[in-house]
């Protein structure tokens, strides 16, 4: 029973100077081993990526591979749009996509659009997954001239645009979204004159093979008319839920003053 009796305070003793430690450890390994169990209870058994952010991430790559293929850049917007949750975008990111879009919006007139569509080009290389970055880049470098580039992007994003509202009518003529009036000329103050221009509105949206319906102004009118129809943006013509081309006849006027 001595023997017993002096073991027994003896342990009172180590736990009393244990306790400190013990206490601290605890406080130390708490936090951290709460913080592990709500990540594990968000990330997969395996710890690794799903099958979602897997395909994603083989689309992006393919993407950085080959970047001229139209299609790889349709099939990734296609995918990050029926993904949930939907990618996410680093808080650098969105500052430079609201900087580019904010440019574009207020700051794009032709002395400036060139400026908007860099930022814009930059914009679609950290989030290539939204689609309207792409029409705002095509919008841009047609304002600012540049046609053959703006082609292929406002291509994907009509084509994207057209996949994912299949709700819209099975097929509809193009319209125009928006209109580039041709310079007016000196003339006095008299009505305009019309300019009717047959054009072939391409998936991209823009006039393409544009050539002199009929028309009773000067050459110089006509060839204005005509660069201004160059200028203009449209929704291209659809079936089946897939942008096509079309041959139409527009009426431009000329303006005097």
């Amino acid at each position: 029973m001595h023997l017993l009796s002096q073991w027994l305070k003896t342990g009172r003793r180590r736990y009393r100077l244990l306790l400190p430690v013990i206490v601290y450890l605890g406080l130390a390994i708490l936090p951290a081993a709460a913080s592990a169990i709500g990540v594990a209870s968000v990330l997969p058994e395996t710890g690794k990526p799903d099958k979602q952010q897997r395909q994603f991430a083989r689309l992006l790559s393919r993407l950085r591979e080959n970047s001229q293929k139209i299609s790889n850049w349709v099939q990734l917007i296609e995918y990050a749009h029926k993904m949930h949750p939907a990618p996410a975008v680093s808080s650098s990111g969105q500052k430079a996509i609201a900087s580019a879009e904010t440019e574009y919006k207020h700051h794009c007139a032709r002395k400036h659009c060139s400026r908007a569509a860099g930022a814009l080009r930059q914009a679609i290389e950290t989030a290539p997954w939204i689609s309207r970055l792409y029409f705002e880049f095509g919008a841009a470098e047609v304002m600012a001239g540049n046609y053959r580039l703006a082609s292929p992007f406002l291509t994907v994003y009509y084509r994207v645009h057209f996949a994912l509202h299949p709700r819209l009518p099975n097929a509809y003529r193009p319209h125009a979204i928006q209109r580039i009036h041709p310079p007016a000329t000196q003339a006095g103050k008299y009505p305009g004159c019309e300019v009717q221009l047959r054009t072939t509105i391409g998936v991209d949206g823009l006039a393409h093979k544009i050539s002199i319906a009929h028309s009773k102004c000067s050459q110089w009118q006509n060839q204005k008319a005509m660069q201004a129809l160059h200028d203009w943006l449209f929704k291209p013509a659809r079936m089946a839920n897939r942008p096509v081309s079309e041959t139409v006849v527009i009426s431009v006027i000329s303006r005097f003053y």
